[in-house]
């Protein structure tokens, strides 16, 4: 129940919208309009700077090649980065920006563009509308058609109340965005230039998905062109076996995942499979966890099988309220402080919210300015002080601009002189130095970080929960 209030505190204190089904509800197929909120709208649209703001905003174009109109902002001879969000819980009912990028993060976006990148993102954001307390039910959409809420997505009626509405039954999420995507980087195409997908939060587990979905279409046509870098960011994922996943996905998925990780059917696991997979393809996989949502709360046993085989970085934002840094919310804390239990509960979420949502702008920062590797002067998991970490100029640590063939090297199972796994840890010398940041809601990430000053040390990917 605790859980669970800290969850809705996410929402930031939005009201509960009345729902009522409308299953004949027009979807977006066949129209190249943006038709958000009034009609299913699921696309690539992509981004363009925003003439007389100083090339800080960006406004974003419908691309629907498959009705013969690609939008002019997507240049096929540029490298491309796709951004997928994750769950926009109450996004139709308050008109949010439905792309998952606020108006914080636009300038970084931009600044990709000015570097010569096309930027799209892909929009879900009608099938994402669920409560974080029944995130399930757009998990389930990625995976599969019939599972909690099937297809169903919300929308606008002509009077402005939100509906919902039955999507397409043969059509997962993932069917979607692998259909708008091959849209673009058709098979007749030439792409040389990079392609890198990036996923946040439960956008994540869309990357990944659809990623294998790609390989197994390129090992039928080896034109189909497979992304060549796969970025995870704060992954969220629930635990235990799914009942959509029994059976499914053949060799790349139930038959590998069982014969990597045993007979588990979680989401986990077959993630866990289908990154073995693509960094044995040669996909270059990075994933970044940041908070204590996917520390604490959607955190298994299993959690490490990912790690395996992807670039894996633990970055600490303690800029955010002061929930101590590392630590999962202890229950008995919680009971213990009838005072100030909702101050307490609160001011966690703010700081779960935050963590959460930063690494969005970092990353996209990280590529302009990467933060650096150091070597450890003593072991930091001591419960001593250490003694600091000396930087190694010219060595960068895992970050949107590290090489995407270090990635690949850093995806794969290395050792040290104990045979474990190395990870990036972020080093913070003196958390509470840095400037913080509580209650407020709009936050101008440039002032936040510093991600050129960042340190990063390697070491054993035990430590990742730490």
């Amino acid at each position: 129940m605790v859980v669970l209030l800290l969850l809705s505190c996410l929402q930031m204190g939005v009201q509960s919208r009345p729902l009522s089904k409308w299953s004949a509800a027009s979807s977006s197929f066949g129209i190249c309009e943006n038709l958000y909120p009034n009609k299913l709208d699921v696309a690539i649209y992509f981004a363009a700077i925003v003439p007389d703001t100083g090339g800080h905003g960006v406004s974003f174009e419908k691309s629907c090649p498959l009705l013969g109109q690609t939008s002019e902002n997507f240049d096929p001879g540029k490298k491309t980065l796709i951004f997928l969000h994750g769950l926009q819980p109450d996004f139709v009912l308050l008109e949010e920006d439905r792309f998952g990028v606020s108006s914080e993060i636009q300038p970084f976006i931009a600044a990709w563009l000015a570097a010569g990148w096309n930027v799209g993102v892909f929009q879900w954001t009608q099938f994402a509308d669920e409560h974080v307390e029944h995130f399930q039910r757009a998990e389930g959409k990625i995976w599969s058609t019939s599972y909690l809420a099937n297809m169903e997505y919300t929308f606008r009626d002509s009077k402005h109340k939100v509906r919902v509405g039955d999507g397409p039954s043969d059509e997962t999420v993932t069917d979607m965005f692998v259909r708008e995507y091959l849209s673009h980087f058709t098979v007749d195409g030439y792409w040389p230039n990079e392609i890198r997908v990036v996923g946040h939060s439960l956008g994540t587990q869309l990357a990944l998905v659809s990623l294998n979905q790609l390989i197994d279409m390129n090992e039928l046509d080896m034109r189909v062109r497979v992304p060549d870098r796969v970025g995870l960011l704060d992954p969220v994922m629930s635990p235990g076996d799914k009942p959509y996943l029994a059976n499914q996905y053949g060799a790349t998925g139930s038959d590998l995942s069982r014969f990597l990780f045993g007979s588990s059917s979680s989401i986990m696991t077959y993630l866990s499979a289908m990154a073995h997979r693509a960094t044995l393809f040669g996909v270059a996989i990075e994933y970044y966890k940041t908070s204590f949502i996917t520390r604490c709360i959607f955190t298994s046993h299993e959690d490490n099988t990912l790690v395996e085989w992807t670039a894996f970085a633990v970055v600490i934002f303690p800029q955010f309220g002061n929930h101590p840094i590392g630590q999962c919310l202890d229950l008995k804390q919680v009971f213990d402080r009838p005072k100030d239990t909702q101050q307490y509960v609160s001011d966690t979420a703010y700081q779960v919210m935050h963590q959460h949502i930063a690494i969005v702008p970092y990353y996209f920062m990280s590529y302009f300015a990467p933060p650096l590797q150091c070597l450890l002067q003593s072991n930091p998991f001591d419960k001593d002080k250490h003694d600091g970490c000396v930087p190694e100029p010219g060595k960068y640590a895992l970050s949107a601009g590290m090489a995407t063939a270090d990635i690949l090297k850093y995806s794969s199972p290395l050792s040290n002189q104990d045979g474990d796994k190395l990870c990036f840890h972020e080093f913070i010398a003196n958390p509470h130095a840095l400037p913080r940041f509580p209650g407020k809601a709009n936050i101008d990430y440039s002032q936040v970080f510093d991600t050129a000053n960042d340190l990063f040390f390697l070491q054993s990917c035990r430590h990742v929960n730490t």
